[in-house]
């Protein structure tokens, strides 16, 4: 059994294996599908989000539990505007403690559709879409990076991951936690090497925060206050003054190993 843990630091690995650590540098991403394998702890939680692409400008795109419903993921995205309508259409959640599901998102101009363990829940169209480029965040636990932002999910994380194109139903029901696709995903953490690592390489820079650590090749967010935020090498160091604050109450500290 493999088992690191991360109280008040954080630290990179070089790995870079697998996905596609190049195909999005470099490049606007709008079109993308995110896709990860989580376990709550419990269904009475809400508003964490175990997968979140954030701008680092107030724009993010993330799969989040129980935010606009009660025991339901649900695509998470600032002030609401790439969510759901339809909020009753939204199944509830029945995993039991420790059973994980696939949760995949895909984004295709301004139409969204929610997948879980490969079947559509639901599809919409929005209105503004978010775009991302280099600069940005990969954040787990923690909905977003925003000083208001109180909430984070508690449970498990088994592998994560982007696409730069949006995933066909088929390919989302062939995809397989901590195995890579015929198609790569250009951000990859499968934490199968005991440490929070994008497989890409691209992500090296992290904040942990509270009691997140690595157990048995799974990213644990014990309790609420535990979250991971990843950053590409070298952003730390300059953002480490804006992100603090915060993240202020959840002990975080930079560091490079």
């Amino acid at each position: 059994m493999m088992m690191t843990r991360y109280a008040t630091l954080a630290l990179c690995s070089l790995t870079a294996v697998g996905a596609d650590n190049t195909a999005a540098v470099g490049n606007t991403l709008t079109d993308k599908t995110l896709v990860v394998w989580a376990s709550p702890a419990n269904l009475e939680q809400s508003g964490g989000s175990a997968l979140t692409m954030d701008d680092l400008k107030g724009g993010f795109d993330g799969i989040v539990f129980a935010e606009i419903k009660p025991k339901a993921w649900a695509p998470g995205s600032d002030s609401f505007c790439r969510a759901p309508k339809d909020r009753a259409s939204l199944p509830l959640e029945t995993a039991a403690p420790g059973q994980f599901v696939q949760l995949a998102i895909t984004y295709q101009d301004k139409t969204i559709a929610l997948y879980r363990n490969g079947e559509k829940q639901c599809d919409y169209q929005v209105e503004k879409t978010c775009s991302f480029a280099d600069d940005l965040a990969m954040v787990f636990g923690v909905r977003h990076i925003k000083p208001d932002n109180k909430n984070t999910f508690v449970g498990a994380i088994d592998d994560a991951r982007v696409y730069d194109r949006v995933l066909t139903q088929a390919e989302i029901k062939a995809l397989v936690p901590n195995k890579l696709s015929a198609i790569k995903p250009v951000i990859w953490f499968d934490f199968e090497d005991g440490k929070p690592s994008d497989k890409a390489g691209r992500f090296t820079d992290l904040y942990v925060t509270g009691n997140t650590h690595v157990k048995d090749g799974k990213l644990v967010l014990p309790s609420d206050g535990s979250s991971l935020v990843a950053l590409p090498t070298g952003a730390m160091s300059a953002r480490f003054a804006e992100f603090a604050p915060t993240l202020a109450g959840r002990a975080c500290k930079p560091r490079r190993a």
